[in-house]
């Protein structure tokens, strides 16, 4: 792990959020690519990429399931892996496509987790705790438009890695090792700290224990008044609003149907398609062949190239499936 610069500073911000996308962006990038490929360990580690939620950014790059003898091999893998990215450079195509992938993140308006506002509120607090310029780290257009004329410099990435990770000298190397022992020793040290506390106590002091023990649980059972709690009743649920506007369009074989939404200028594209009639196995698998299916190569391209053509031309692919009732049989499912 490496510290890097300030959270305050959003050139600071948006460079090391670029450098964690060349690296880690997808399987085609050089560091993801040689994590998953290595023998050192099962996969990748989940805490790989950027941390910008504390004053000073860290980036992580690590491995799970590793044997504790092969820590100099790790290092030696990712130092290398390092240096020849910053030999060999990354392709201005593949810059360009990262940074709009960093816009997209940035004007993204979601709202699966929680608010919309809300995820603005935490994307500036961190600078904002450490008296930075909170509506800097929201307004970042300036901050992109300067990335993309700096990326034009064929030697971006060489300069980008050298500064932040390859001669910064604020790493370290941690190993984490589960130990077997560690409930048991956790057990042994409670009931220790109990029994010493418990010796400590006097007659009094046992008695208030008790006594509020007992008061607790007298409260725990008394039935509590429902008329103290809101209630949400059907006149304070709007009414059914009408189906949103759309318009249609035929192109070739296929009807498209577009829906105005205010998406701070980021078009969203879904295809559908009815599925045959499964059988009750192919159903279980249904799951994983939707996350398999956008990670996989398509016609000639394997799933590397798929993998930075995605990148290249998208916010991202994903698949999933619905199911619902029929209109005039709500037993029939399609």
């Amino acid at each position: 792990a490496w510290v890097l610069g300030d959270i305050r500073d959003p050139m600071d911000v948006m460079s090391a959020h670029l450098l964690s996308s060349i690296l880690f962006e997808d399987s085609a990038s050089p560091l993801q690519q040689a994590l998953e490929t290595t023998s050192l360990g099962r996969a990748p580690s989940p805490l790989c990429g950027l941390d910008d939620t504390s004053l000073q950014m860290v980036f992580v790059c690590g491995l799970e399931g590793c044997e504790e003898t092969g820590l100099a091999e790790f290092e030696t893998l990712v130092l290398d892996t390092l240096e020849k990215t910053a030999a060999d450079g990354i392709a201005q195509q593949r810059l360009v496509a990262l940074l709009d992938q960093l816009e997209l993140q940035q004007r993204e308006i979601s709202g699966d987790g929680y608010p919309y506002g809300l995820q603005l509120i935490l994307a500036c607090l961190p600078s904002a705790v450490h008296r930075g310029k909170a509506d800097a780290m929201l307004d970042i257009d300036p901050v992109l438009l300067a990335l993309r004329e700096q990326i034009k410099d064929p030697n971006f990435t060489r300069e980008l890695l050298q500064r932040l990770l390859l001669n910064n000298s604020h790493r370290a190397t941690v190993t984490l090792t589960p130990d077997a022992e560690l409930n048991r020793k956790r057990n042994e040290a409670e009931a220790a700290e109990l029994a010493a506390r418990k010796a400590s106590l006097d007659e009094a002091s046992k008695a208030q224990i008790v006594e509020t023990a007992k008061a607790l649980a007298e409260r725990q059972q008394a039935a509590d008044d429902p008329e103290v709690l809101p209630r949400v009743t059907v006149d304070d649920v709007p009414a059914m609003p009408g189906p949103p506007k759309s318009s249609a369009q035929q192109t070739g074989k296929h009807k498209l149907t577009f829906y105005p939404q205010a998406t701070n200028g980021i078009v969203y594209q879904q295809a559908i398609c009815a599925l045959p009639a499964l059988q009750a196995g192919e159903l279980a698998l249904l799951g994983m062949h939707n996350r398999l299916l956008t990670e996989v190569g398509a016609g000639k391209l394997d799933y590397l190239q798929m993998q930075d053509l995605q990148t290249r031309v998208c916010g991202g692919i994903s698949a999933f499936s619905a199911m619902r009732g029929e209109l005039d049989n709500e037993q029939q499912l399609r």
